[in-house]
């Protein structure tokens, strides 16, 4: 299983996301891609049915990843980047 780290800023931006809701989007996310950058972004359901906007790096030699940007409702520009506009 997937190793995952929330950075603590999520929760300070946006105290509506538990770092719990963060594990569950990620665990639940229905797209992503990788930007050109080496980031990636990806939009998934928390346990309350919530749909999450997330940015993160993910190192595949040790399954982990590092959530340091999550939103609710996922932005119009991430939809569209993962073809899934509104």
């Amino acid at each position: 299983m997937s190793h995952i780290d929330i950075h603590p800023r999520i929760e300070q931006r946006h105290p509506e996301i538990k770092p719990q809701d963060v594990y569950d989007a990620v665990r639940g996310m229905v797209s992503y891609t990788r930007r050109e950058s080496g980031e990636w972004v990806g939009v998934g359901f928390d346990t309350q049915g919530r749909f999450i906007e997330l940015v993160y790096v993910y190192d595949e030699d040790i399954d982990s990843f590092l959530v340091y940007h999550a939103m609710i409702p996922p932005s119009a520009k991430t939809l569209r980047e993962l073809r899934m506009e509104r």
